[in-house]
């Protein structure tokens, strides 16, 4: 497969060559829901249109939402203080659909490559200690990762 995170992640969704092959798909997918978000956290401001980015977002279900979101700055503070400061975590509260009342959980790299050396970075000391809380915070739901493009500012 991959040598590690970073390498997998590395595709451009917007090359050409890929985005014909997607194309070529685009009769075979219909869009059936859109999702709704609230935001928990400071959203990023300065967004302009053609912006890029790539995020892994984790939904799961928690009893003390604002306990989990002090865990999730303060595992930002650790990452950024670790050579991450381009990589953002925030929060939101899903309204809409499969997961209405969940958490969605969000990590934001500027690119897909720099998401998965992020992702690598997991099992650094740094990383592992950083991260321990949060098993006993959170139930797991689903994660996905995305590469985005901004179409629209208002």
């Amino acid at each position: 497969m991959y040598d590690s995170h970073a390498d997998s992640l590395s595709g451009n969704y917007y090359d050409p060559e890929v985005a014909a092959e997607i194309a070529k798909i685009a009769d075979k997918r219909t869009v059936s829901s859109i999702d709704h978000y609230s935001a928990l956290t400071p959203v990023a401001e300065g967004v302009e249109v053609g912006m890029t980015y790539a995020n892994y977002n984790i939904n799961v279900y928690t009893k003390n939402p604002q306990r989990y979101i002090q865990e999730i700055a303060a595992y930002q503070a650790t990452a950024q203080a670790n050579g991450f400061e381009d990589v953002t975590l925030g929060a939101f509260l899903i309204n809409t659909g499969d997961y209405t009342g969940q958490v969605m959980a969000v990590i934001q790299a500027p690119t897909s490559v720099r998401l998965g050396e992020f992702l690598d970075a997991r099992n650094e000391a740094w990383n592992i200690d950083a991260s321990e809380k949060f098993p006993k915070l959170r139930k797991l739901k689903r994660g996905f990762m995305m590469t985005c493009e901004v179409v629209y500012v208002r």
